[in-house]
């Protein structure tokens, strides 16, 4: 390690799904012996994984930049097993104590995958990156070596959690499913069934509900009361929804339309309020001026349960559920008029507030 006074350059190892702890390697690792001990422990555990190539690599580098005379140093910092945000906290954590051990005032980043540049943003905030170099593994192109690397790739959707998840635990969540669903009279619904399931994994991963959730889960004990009346009000919803249907045998006229809108709304509008109330509550109690933006979700809730009811109202009115009836009523009553009001009010209120707010935060 460094010891001098002036700045350093810093080679920096980016282990982003920390494999380097699967082995019991802790991590930050500073010092040329350091992690040349290091990438010598974990050659011998992985001698074909690239994080090997990448930490003889990074050993490479530094030897080259200390031949030239120039100061440098030689790190190794990781993040978590599960990656995302919690990878992200850690490799930031482990980068100030990096800096701030060798006096460090330029990086170069050595990576090996697309996902391991996922923290150059994060080491930029801290300290300028100065080259990023990419590790890539040269591969035999053949039959038996292909047999190989999928046999790797097999390994890790086998050992590692946040692949055999996805790989794993989806695809058997489908089967149990559908095999469950096949022996009940209900046998024909058991693809549909299979497929909205499929659906909503994919709906939850890819807008990041479930990180959200947890999110709201970890935040403070109102929020997790908040979000179980949450589950089983929109649990209602969906149950009325599905009667409701069933009352009018799944029609689809502008009558039907109507009640369904009648029947399902309030059910609709209801499940929000939990979540909400349980967010303006937390906010109560933390004093905070963002409380407002709760308050103007209360309030667009409402009015969009008026104007909905109301169009409703309006159809369930119109004979036959005529459209041209339905527009006559709407413009008689002012109806759209008075929406646009209502939301252009709701947008001035909300840029004076978010503008107060910024000054305040």
């Amino acid at each position: 390690m460094n010891e001098g006074k002036g700045k350093t350059k810093i080679i920096l190892v980016v282990d982003f799904d920390d494999d380097l702890g699967r082995v019991g390697i802790r991590t930050p690792i500073i010092g040329e012996a350091a992690v040349r001990e290091a990438a010598m422990k974990y050659a011998l555990v992985n001698p074909q994984d690239a994080d090997t190539n990448t930490l003889f690599t990074a050993l490479k580098l530094y030897k080259e930049i200390k031949d030239a005379r120039e100061n440098a140093e030689i790190a190794i910092i990781a993040g978590h097993e599960k990656g995302g945000f919690k990878a992200g906290i850690k490799i930031r954590e482990e980068l100030r104590k990096v800096i701030a051990a060798v006096n460090a005032d330029s990086a170069i980043v050595v990576v090996d995958s697309v996902e391991d540049e996922y923290v150059i943003p994060v080491v930029q905030s801290l300290i300028p990156i100065e080259a990023i170099e990419r590790v890539v593994v040269e591969q035999i192109r053949g039959v038996e070596e292909t047999y190989v690397l999928i046999g790797r790739y097999l390994r890790k959707i086998l050992e590692e959690r946040r692949f055999s998840r996805i790989f794993l635990g989806l695809p058997g969540l489908l089967i149990i499913s559908y095999i469950l669903i096949s022996i009940t009279p209900y046998s024909s619904y058991a693809a549909s069934t299979t497929l909205i399931v499929l659906g909503l994994f994919l709906i939850l991963k890819g807008f990041g509900i479930v990180d959200e959730i947890i999110k709201i889960w970890k935040t403070s004990p109102i929020m997790r009361f908040s979000f179980v009346f949450t589950v089983i009000a929109v649990s209602i919803t969906l149950a009325m929804t599905y009667l409701s249907l069933c009352s009018y045998n799944f029609a689809t006229d502008a009558k039907a339309l109507a009640h369904y809108t009648k029947n399902i709304l309030p059910y609709a509008m209801t499940s929000f309020v939990p979540l909400l109330l349980g967010r303006f509550i937390y906010k109560l109690f933390r004093r905070s001026f963002r409380i407002w933006r709760d308050v103007m979700s209360f309030i667009i809730l409402g009015v969009l349960y008026y104007f909905f009811n109301r169009i409703a109202d309006l159809v369930l009115l119109a004979p036959s559920g005529d459209l041209q009836t339905v527009v006559k009523l709407m413009n008689e009553s002012y109806l759209l008029q008075t929406f646009i009001l209502f939301i252009g009010a709701i947008m001035a209120v909300s840029a004076m507030l978010y503008a107060r707010e910024r000054r305040i935060i």
